[in-house]
């Protein structure tokens, strides 16, 4: 005999059996009708991502769902669990009419790569087999910390820049400590942030650092950055530049043994100042003697300042000579001189200080024939004077006059 209950609740039957002379029996059936259970499920429930080494405590609600008109009851257990995945709430449950069961699971996040839990809801055979796959992909944090390069800058000049660290995850990252490597480095100031420090995805953290060169050349300084899931990797960051102060090459001049009180006709002394730096000007802010010494003066009023000496460029050189005398300069009789330089600026400059309107510069880049021809000029003028104090007529000064310029040409 077969049970096929067409409704639910205790069915009943009664069953008579009739036998020979008129003999009878009724017997009494009976069965109980139970609503068929009615469910739903989440087959499979992704739980995303989770960033290594940052433990989870997570509920992941309505896995199992009772549909049906009457109590659901089951017994949850795990089939297959990674380390990673500890699922809490195992055991014995009952779920109402509509109502849903939640898992409770925590996901240590001890090592990378995708992990799956299988579980199974223990349901009465009649109910079939529910079950359900849980996974988690545990990612390694992908954080980066860059590099600031200050290039060239001039010695015990401030300059501020920073280090970043961003988190190029979709998942939050979490710095846990952030140091200077070498904390008594004179050259480089770390502002270091407080930490531990969560990083959203995309987020950044700024690491501010002052660049003050003390030395001239290369210098370097680093920090060091923690990151919870790769503390054996720690990201170091450098900050770098280059001290430099452009050196003054300036040479003196050494006069010839000269008479005490009377004035050396040696007039092409000169100072001679170098930019030795190859790659910056170097400005020349002020010349003046740090002596008192009264024994040597500027003949000439000096160029303006500051002068910048471009890299590379010629050396700068005040020299100024010409055929002369300062008594008839004083007296404002014609006269004239030529302002020699290898910088055309200087030698614009020389003309534009000195020039009158009875005393007229030359420029010149020939810094050696114009001392040449300062010194020649003065056994010329021997000669001149000698024919003038013997009288002679202007014949012989042209005869003198000549000759002297081809020699000097």
């Amino acid at each position: 005999m077969l049970f096929v209950p067409t409704g639910t609740g205790m069915r009943t039957a009664l069953l008579e059996v009739v036998g020979d002379c008129n003999s009878q029996a009724q017997l009494p059936l009976e069965g109980d009708a139970a609503a068929p259970c009615v469910w739903e499920r989440q087959p499979t429930v992704d739980l995303g991502k989770v960033p290594l080494s940052q433990p989870r405590t997570l509920t992941v609600t309505c896995v199992l769902k009772n549909t049906g008109p009457l109590n659901l009851a089951g017994d949850m257990r795990v089939v297959s669990s990674p380390p990673e995945i500890v699922v809490k709430n195992t055991g014995k449950f009952v779920l109402t009419p509509g109502q849903c069961f939640d898992v409770q699971l925590d996901v240590t996040a001890a090592t990378a790569g995708v992990k799956t839990a299988v579980i199974n809801f223990g349901l009465p055979a009649e109910c079939g087999d529910a079950a359900s796959t849980i996974k988690v992909e545990i990612v390694e944090p992908r954080v980066i910390i860059d590099t600031i390069d200050f290039g060239r800058i001039r010695l015990l000049t401030p300059t501020n820049g920073e280090i970043t660290i961003s988190n190029l995850n979709t998942e939050e990252a979490e710095v846990t400590s952030i140091a200077a490597v070498d904390a008594s480095n004179p050259h480089f100031s770390f502002t270091i942030p407080a930490t531990p420090q969560k990083l959203a995805p995309g987020a950044s953290v700024k690491i501010p650092v002052v660049f003050t060169p003390q030395a001239r050349g290369p210098l370097t300084a680093s920090v060091r950055a923690i990151i919870k899931g790769k503390e054996s990797s720690p990201l170091i960051g450098e900050a770098r530049g280059v001290g430099f102060l452009p050196a003054i090459a300036a040479t003196g001049y050494t006069f010839t043994p000269w008479t005490v009180n009377t004035q050396s006709p040696d007039v092409n002394g000169k100072v001679v100042i170098r930019n030795t730096d190859a790659d910056n000007a170097l400005t020349i802010s002020n010349v003046a003697f740090v002596t008192n010494d009264p024994s040597f003066t500027w003949t000439n009023a000096l160029p303006t300042f500051p002068v910048v000496l471009a890299p590379g460029s010629a050396p700068l050189e005040l020299p100024i000579t010409g055929p002369n005398l300062a008594r008839e300069l004083v007296q404002r009789q014609p006269a004239g001189a030529v302002g020699a330089s290898t910088n055309p600026e200087v030698g614009e400059l020389i003309v534009t200080i000195f020039k009158t309107n009875y005393f007229r510069v030359y420029t010149s880049d020939d810094i050696v024939g114009c001392e040449l021809a300062a010194a020649l000029k003065n056994v010329v003028a021997l000669a001149v004077g000698i024919v003038v104090a013997w009288v002679f007529s202007l014949a012989p000064l042209s005869i003198l006059y000549f000759p002297t310029c081809a020699c000097l040409s």
